[in-house]
């Protein structure tokens, strides 16, 4: 018979009951050279990871300062690494022990004030109390971008011909990752003006999409790469710089912001449009090379005399909403935190259920609360009653792995066993032949039982012994899916030089069934540190 562990509580970690949660929205600007976006790059097989080189990792962790009994953060969109925002927004739900919402303004300052002595260059605009149902990205109506671009006004560089244009030449540092500096005064703004409306209006811009990030149906769908744009304006700009630097850099350059509006774009798609423009502009490709790119849309046909435009001349500009429902949240905020506070309160009570590795329960209804100890055993796992009476052979000729059904006399007469290494679960000696040798090693399936001093050196050593006597072993546990398969995986990367993927994969291939718990596979994946 078969047992399969589903699941087993051993946590003393208590939840507490009816916490209030409030969501936030939260304004802000940054400069993004220095970052690589602003989503939060997610690292499953680390949930503790803080990741510092995104604006929602940095605004997540400076948010720790409240000391929230739960925060979680969504970032309005993601862009590309370098791009920066003149206003963006996130929303936040917070959690507080004593149910009451933070002070908004207080929100601003306390998280402005830990940016800068971080010295993090993310400045918080404005903090509003929103429904729990506002979401920054799906209640947003579109956003504009403004990429800025100065292009000399004569030829700056001596050779023609110079890789090394852009630093030959006079550059403010001010206007350092700020702005894209055309070295050709052959730039024609009027031809840059007329080739933009190409691409005004609703078009599949699969053309100036530079790879599918999502590699799911969705995402290959032909409509996924459909986008309006709304407006594309081009004027005059001015440089960033002070002083004498402004007057010498207004005097070499003529600078324009060109400012595109829309509901949403593709990966890159604004920085190839610009890229496009400018090269029409400086006569690179034709108004009709362009044209070809919109009304043929096709990865294959992205003309490769068009650079791509820089990052750092890109600004997200202007996230927009609607103008009556930021009105409505400004002038109802006392409303709101009212409605939200009843809605709470009428919250049925919850509890927590503890599950000991005896199989006792107990029941905590708040932190306060003694614990109630419930009738019953519950040990977290299920009967199968379909027999496992084949082991799978891992290694030909030698090892084999099983579950206890498959520790029978004809299964063992019939592979030839010579060797029957048993982890956690010790088999009768009825079941076996005088001539099979048999191990022992104690071994709980628990995320926190230690494997590498007390399982696998034992293990190895009885293996190994197996194998230079020229026998063959059968490995077992109870069910021959957690605790077994950690010990073959991890032979397999000692004495055969496997990585930990490698040998997991290859034993799942073998015995699809396998799944050991969370805290041996966070030990096997040290372990092949430690040994490589």
């Amino acid at each position: 018979m078969l047992i399969v562990v589903v699941q087993l509580f051993t946590s003393t970690c208590i939840t507490c009951n009816l916490k209030i949660m409030y969501r936030y929205l939260i304004e802000l600007s940054y400069m993004g050279t220095r970052f690589r976006g602003i989503q939060r790059n997610i690292i499953k097989s680390d949930k503790l990871y803080v990741d510092t080189t995104t604006v929602q990792g940095c605004l997540e962790l400076a948010l720790r300062v409240f000391r929230p009994f739960f925060c979680d953060a969504h970032a309005y969109y993601s862009t590309d690494s370098g791009v920066h925002a003149l206003h963006t927004a996130i929303h936040v739900d917070l959690q507080r022990n004593d149910n009451t919402p933070y002070d908004v303004q207080t929100i601003t300052g306390v998280l402005n004030r830990t940016l800068s002595k971080q010295n993090l260059p993310i400045r918080i605009l404005n903090t509003r109390l929103v429904p729990e149902t506002f979401h920054c990205r799906y209640n947003a109506l579109g956003r504009t971008y403004l990429y800025r671009i100065a292009v000399a006004k004569s030829n700056l560089v001596i050779s023609n011909d110079s890789k090394n244009k852009n630093f030959e030449v006079y550059l403010p540092v001010e206007e350092l990752d700020r702005c894209f500096f055309v070295q050709d005064p052959s730039f024609d703004v009027q031809r840059f003006i007329k080739a933009s409306h190409l691409l005004v209006g609703r078009h599949d811009f699969r053309t100036f999409m530079s790879s599918v990030r999502d590699k799911n149906a969705r995402a290959s769908h032909p409509m996924f790469t459909v986008r309006d744009i709304d407006e594309i304006n081009v004027k005059p700009g001015k440089t960033v710089a002070v002083g004498s630097n402004a007057e010498l850099a207004e005097s070499l350059y003529n600078y324009w912001d060109i400012e595109i509006k829309g509901k949403s774009f593709l990966y890159k798609q604004v920085r190839r449009m610009i890229g496009s423009l400018v090269a029409v502009a400086t006569n690179r490709i034709t108004e009709k090379c362009l044209y070809e790119m919109v009304t043929i849309p096709s990865k294959h046909n992205w003309n490769h005399r068009v650079l791509l435009s820089p990052a750092f001349g890109l600004y997200l500009s202007r996230v927009h909403y609607n103008v009556k429902d930021m009105e409505f949240l400004v002038n109802n905020s006392e409303t709101l935190l009212q409605q939200l506070q009843l809605k709470r309160r009428t919250l049925k009570p919850t509890h927590t259920i503890i599950t000991t590795n005896t199989g006792e329960r107990f029941r905590k209804a708040s932190r306060n609360e003694e614990l109630v100890k419930l009738n019953g055993l519950s040990f977290g796992f299920v009967v199968d009653t379909k027999p496992d009476l084949i082991p799978n052979c891992i290694l030909e000729n030698f090892l084999y792995l099983g579950s206890q059904d498959s520790i029978n006399k004809e299964t063992l007469l019939n592979h030839n066993i010579t060797n029957v290494l048993s982890i956690g679960i010790e088999v009768s000696s009825l079941d076996l032949n005088k001539n099979i040798t048999k191990v022992f090693v104690p071994c709980l399936d628990l995320p926190e039982t230690l494997l590498v001093d007390a399982v696998f050196a034992k293990s190895f050593d009885f293996i190994e012994e197996c194998r230079l006597n020229g026998g063959k072993i059968l490995i077992h546990c109870n069910a021959g899916v957690s605790r077994s398969p950690s010990v073959v995986i991890a032979y397999l990367m000692h004495y055969r030089g496997m990585d930990f993927q490698t040998a997991y994969e290859y034993v799942k291939t073998k015995r699809p069934c396998i799944q050991p718990n969370e805290g041996f596979l966070i030990q096997l994946k040290n372990y092949n540190k430690a040994i490589t």
